[in-house]
């Protein structure tokens, strides 16, 4: 909770209100995380400006199956201490929707096209699965939060005088493929952008921006 609060916060002291800037409220998604939002400036002298997006992932969440028991660590001890068939009932590690935050500049390529490099972090919990009947079933609970450092790269362009587009990919690890033991972030990245199939092309990201101001 407090690092999505954080998330919420960051753009607030990123931006400070500019008589200089015409303001974008923007629609953000992209192949993983579809459904988000943010705010682009652009310098009305076209030189540059900053955005920040905050996106989100959809569909089903395996590993969350049965009672939760995330806030009742009593539970997980007393099940842990007593039980003697903890490994045929232990259904595997999932992980959670992840939540994503980008911010970065807007470096001018030429009228109205800017390229548009980010820098960020993805947020997602880790859920442990189990399914015992000697303590009422299916049951699971969050084991940790996890993090990644995330980057981007878009192209945004002003196509009218109250639109902005944008296109481009948001590069971060395959948290279904990821090492997150042994690996750190960057070394995830990596092995993620090299993977065969997959890699550095696999999650185009897109935008579109309504004038505020």
């Amino acid at each position: 909770m407090k690092r999505f609060l954080i998330l919420l916060i960051i753009p607030l002291l990123f931006f400070s209100q500019s008589k200089n800037t015409h303001s974008f409220s923007t629609l953000n998604g992209s192949l993983e995380q579809p459904i988000g939002f943010g705010v682009s400036e652009i310098n009305k002298d076209g030189n540059g400006g900053s955005f920040w997006n905050i996106k989100f992932e959809l569909g089903e969440v395996c590993g969350k199956s049965g009672q939760n028991y995330t806030h009742d660590l009593g539970f997980v001890i007393n099940y842990v201490a007593n039980t003697e068939n903890i490994e045929s009932a232990y259904q595997g590690l999932h992980y959670g929707r992840s939540t994503s935050f980008l911010i970065g500049r807007h470096i001018t390529i030429m009228n109205n096209l800017y390229l548009s490099p980010g820098l960020g972090f993805l947020l997602f919990a880790e859920r442990a699965q189990y399914n015992d009947e000697n303590f009422g079933g299916e049951f699971y609970f969050r084991t940790r939060m996890l993090s990644d450092v995330m980057f981007s790269l878009h192209l945004n362009a002003k196509i009218s005088k109250r639109l902005l587009l944008q296109v481009g990919l948001d590069i971060f690890p395959d948290k279904t493929n990821a090492d997150y033991i042994h690996d750190n972030s960057l070394d995830r990245i990596w092995e993620h952008m090299t993977e065969k199939n997959s890699g550095l092309l696999s999650n185009f990201s897109f935008g579109l921006g309504f004038i505020m101001k």
